[in-house]
């Protein structure tokens, strides 16, 4: 799967499915691609706090959220594919 650049600003809102604290960008990301139903990550860089989210900006609706950034898995054109 590749991901977006981040959406400073934005957030998924309502559609979190797993918190993560204390863990890096990149690890974030390769839970979230191991996840089927993760299409999505809000990041909030101050507090180092990620969500997970089953919905992404075609599903669900980008929310202004101050100091967050979202970055969107996609899986359409990598070996990654969601069922």
């Amino acid at each position: 799967c590749v991901w977006s650049e981040a959406t400073p600003g934005k957030a998924i809102g309502n559609n979190n499915v797993m918190d993560l604290q204390n863990t890096n960008l990149e690890s974030c990301k390769q839970i979230c691609k191991d996840l089927y139903y993760c299409k999505s990550i809000d990041w909030k860089p101050l507090i180092n706090k990620r969500s997970l989210n089953a919905e992404n900006d075609e599903d669900g609706t980008l929310q202004s959220f101050k100091n967050f950034e979202w970055y969107r898995k996609d899986c359409e054109n990598s070996d990654c594919k969601l069922v």
